[in-house]
């Protein structure tokens, strides 16, 4: 499946809200992929047992992971 960057942009909100269901969400990234662009949802905790995470999202790749580090900041306080 091919994606433009425009629709994976269109895309975000509705996989952050989809994906937001199941577990937390840390981000939704815009990646690429070999034909186009792709969405990575990084999510706090694995999604519940049989669940099936959905491989697109409005015709959008997606690829789920599982984040349950901090995210340090950056530089010196």
């Amino acid at each position: 499946m091919i994606a433009s960057y425009d629709q994976a942009k269109k895309a975000q909100p509705v996989a952050r809200a989809l994906f937001s269901k199941f577990a937390p969400v840390r981000t939704v990234s815009i990646v690429r992929v070999p034909d186009g662009f792709g969405l990575r949802v990084d999510v706090q905790e694995n999604l519940p047992s049989g669940t099936q995470a959905p491989e697109s999202v409005e015709g959008v790749p997606v690829e789920v992971s599982v984040r349950d580090d901090e995210i340090e900041a950056q530089g010196e306080v």
